[in-house]
């Protein structure tokens, strides 16, 4: 369910005085391996540019930066044709050092662009979350990533339709989190 907290990313003006935390998913379209085509990603990388230009802050932990390095290799490693060699295994071969060389590179670039953030972990409700994961209502990283938004005051910018139920400000270009477009009143 949309709330008025979720709002449509290509329709946002950014101003200076804002600040962000990007899910991984928002910097796998943006910085990710090529041709992977992900959802959103022309609309994500245009907000980059404006956060960018606008110089807002950006917020970053490391739950973010290990979801995209893992996913990162992952993709990498399908694309290779090894995907049914053990994943360590892969990460161990020689095929996956320009990969990991790669992977290395885009993260300093992330990371030069970003503040990095504790992930607030003294401050999670964990039975709560953990209360939630058991249920399948949301993933554990995801309440990770919604209590550091809440606990900063920033604003999450995420294609993951998982977050439409926490109480957090997002950005997104996903259908499934906006809110229905207002009908037109038939003319008289």
């Amino acid at each position: 369910m949309a709330s008025s907290r979720i709002q449509d990313i290509r329709a946002h003006t950014f101003l200076a005085s804002e600040k962000f935390f990007l899910d991984a998913n928002v910097w796998l379209s943006m910085y990710g391996p090529s041709p992977v085509r992900r959802k959103g990603s022309y609309f994500y990388s245009a907000a980059w540019r404006d956060i960018r230009s606008c110089k807002c802050e950006v917020l970053i932990d490391m739950i973010v930066l290990s979801e995209f390095i893992n996913t990162y290799s992952r993709i990498e490693q399908k694309q290779t044709g090894n995907d049914k060699l053990q994943f360590k295994s892969f990460r161990k071969s020689a095929a996956f050092k320009p990969i990991a060389a790669e992977i290395t590179r885009t993260v300093k670039r992330i990371l030069s662009a970003c503040s990095r953030v504790e992930s607030g972990f003294p401050s999670l409700d964990i039975d709560a979350a953990l209360k939630n994961n058991e249920a399948g209502t949301t993933d554990f990283n995801d309440e990770v990533i919604s209590n550091i938004c809440a606990q900063n005051g920033v604003t999450l910018i995420t294609h993951d339709a998982d977050f439409a139920g926490q109480s957090i400000n997002i950005l997104t270009a996903n259908a499934r989190l906006l809110p229905p477009p207002a009908a037109k009143s038939p003319s008289p």
